[in-house]
């Protein structure tokens, strides 16, 4: 083992030490000329976004794609490995069959319940799943 080395601090004189320096300003400010008549000059007012649009709840949503990200609500949903597996293969079969190049599983499930919401026999199958698998 390789005894332990210790740094040694630069002498006061060497190039390696910084040293005080003067602050800069870059000169004497040059005196302030009034102008003749001038009328005060007051800086523009910020400009004030344009209010948010509320979304009506009860109104149908456009479909397809993802809200604004200001409107956003998100939700996550917690898998298993097993079903994380058959969730992602079923989406990558489905962005297969489309023929896209990207499908991510938030569009899948809002494909999903909007089909649902739509449709009372995909409504009676999932409430049948949901009987049989329990909360």
């Amino acid at each position: 083992m390789s005894p332990k080395v210790q740094r040694q601090r630069p002498a006061p004189e060497s190039h390696l030490v910084r040293r005080a320096e003067p602050i800069r300003t870059g000169g004497a400010e040059p005196a302030a000329v009034p102008l003749p008549d001038a009328a005060p000059v007051t800086p523009p007012a910020p400009p004030v976004p344009p209010p948010r649009a509320v979304r009506d709840v009860m109104a149908p949503r456009r479909r397809g794609g993802a809200p604004e990200a200001a409107s956003a609500i998100a939700f996550t949903i917690r898998y298993d490995p097993d079903e994380a597996y058959e969730v992602d293969a079923l989406v990558l079969a489905l962005r297969r069959q489309l023929g896209w190049r990207n499908l991510d599983k938030s569009a899948f499930y809002r494909a999903l319940s909007r089909i649902a919401h739509d449709n009372a026999d995909v409504q009676r199958l999932a409430l049948e799943e949901l009987r049989r698998t329990g909360p």
